[in-house]
């Protein structure tokens, strides 16, 4: 298994591939702040349709110009009424730029709200949550909408926290394609972004035994890279995404995909067509 995996992460270590991901905006940027920030509201925006997070993330970037952190820091943001994205209002959208303004003028770094270095990667990203909560109620006066809510996340301690774990291996990480910007946090100790397409192929490829998608299902498909690769084991994340994606994995058996597949040898789905 090890081999296969190792494969596909040299195969997908290829620029050419960032544009099936968020990340790629991030590539835009030089500067460390303008990378974080941008990786940050990428990742929060990261639900949905691809094309429609492609699509308003650009329009927003183009509003937030070539430093979107001096950007932000700078002015009191009031977007075009037109612009808006699925649960967040433009409103929502006004008050959560805004805050992190404030996020940035008195912390510099959003790193800064994810609490001690001693506490693990889950706990760390619910008192983010918590700070940044607490952070858009001083700056609106008012309780986050539903739409915040959601977009922040919730607190829940059961919560899988795809968008921040895939935002956090965005940070850490310091080997392609993630940006290793972020010191507070080991590497090791990420969690599994639980997207669509790693939760069907860790279910075919028997990296999980449960079904319902929460942090305990990211914590067992960790702890089975772990076992592979302890120092790093959210190298596979984005090779394995991808073949979900790119639809090099329908997580049903195709002969032609599956016959090519890197990985049939260990798949459930293709050990059932023999």
């Amino acid at each position: 298994m090890k081999l296969a995996l190792d494969n596909l992460v040299y195969k997908y270590s290829n620029k050419d591939y960032l544009y099936s991901d968020p990340i790629e905006f991030c590539y835009k940027f030089k500067k460390k702040e303008d990378i974080e920030i941008i990786g940050f509201i990428s990742a929060l925006f990261s639900y949905g349709n691809v094309n429609s997070i492609r699509s308003f993330l650009n329009n927003l970037f183009n509003i937030l110009g070539s430093s979107p952190y001096s950007f932000i820091k700078k002015n009191n943001i009031k977007l075009p009424k037109n612009l808006y994205y699925r649960f967040q209002t433009n409103e929502d959208l006004n008050v959560f730029l805004n805050s992190l303004r404030i996020v940035i003028n008195e912390f510099s770094s959003i790193e800064s709200l994810f609490g001690e270095e001693n506490f693990s990667t889950h706990q760390r990203i619910l008192i983010f949550q918590e700070n940044l909560k607490k952070i858009i109620c001083v700056s609106s006066k008012i309780s986050p909408s539903d739409g915040l809510k959601f977009l922040i996340g919730s607190c829940n301690k059961n919560s899988a926290n795809k968008r921040y774990n895939m935002f956090l291996r965005w940070m850490v990480r310091d080997e392609f394609p993630d940006l290793g910007i972020y010191s507070s946090f080991k590497k090791e100790n990420l969690l599994y972004p639980l997207d669509t397409h790693i939760v069907k192929i860790s279910k075919i490829l028997g990296f999980t035994k449960r079904n319902t998608i929460n942090n305990k299902m990211s914590e067992e498909i960790t702890n089975y890279f772990k076992k592979i690769n302890p120092s790093d084991p959210l190298i596979y994340d984005f090779p394995l995404s991808r073949l979900g994606i790119l639809k090099y994995c329908k997580t049903e058996y195709n002969e032609y995909i599956c016959k090519k597949c890197e990985l049939k040898n260990f798949c459930s789905i293709y050990a059932l067509s023999l």
